[in-house]
């Protein structure tokens, strides 16, 4: 069954019987949004990734796309009460964009991060295959 007819949540639930017998953070299990870092004392980790042409609204720029990113991941860590402190950004980005055009989502992913107290400390790019 491919992924859009299974959904997510029966997704999930299959990754977390496979995950979680071994799944080292027993507050917050494989299910969750969040995962804590074992042996770092209370460390969460956070990731969400993006292709451009889905996260982008019509009338959004790329900064917004940037800062979308960024706290579209914090509020799942905030939820939780932890403080940011470190950011990294993974972004799906069309071939056919200039390098102005990655400079302005990362300078919003930036301006997100400083804006929360935390530090975009880099990411990933990937190409899609969607228009931006």
């Amino acid at each position: 069954m491919n992924l859009s007819l299974a959904g997510e949540a029966a997704a999930v639930e299959r990754l977390v019987a496979l995950l979680g017998a071994d799944w080292p953070c027993r507050e917050l299990g494989p299910d969750d949004d969040a995962a804590c870092v074992p042996g770092l004392g209370g460390v969460l980790l956070k990731v969400d990734g993006y292709s451009v042409d889905s996260a982008r609204l019509p009338w959004m720029s790329l900064s917004d796309v940037g800062w979308k990113a960024v706290v579209a991941a914090l509020s799942d860590l905030v939820a939780k009460g932890a403080r940011p402190r470190a950011v990294a950004v993974s972004v799906g980005a069309p071939g056919d964009w200039s390098v102005d055009d990655l400079l302005q989502l990362v300078k919003g992913a930036a301006e997100a991060s400083r804006s929360h107290g935390a530090w975009l400390v880099g990411g990933d790019t990937n190409s899609s295959r969607g228009p931006a």
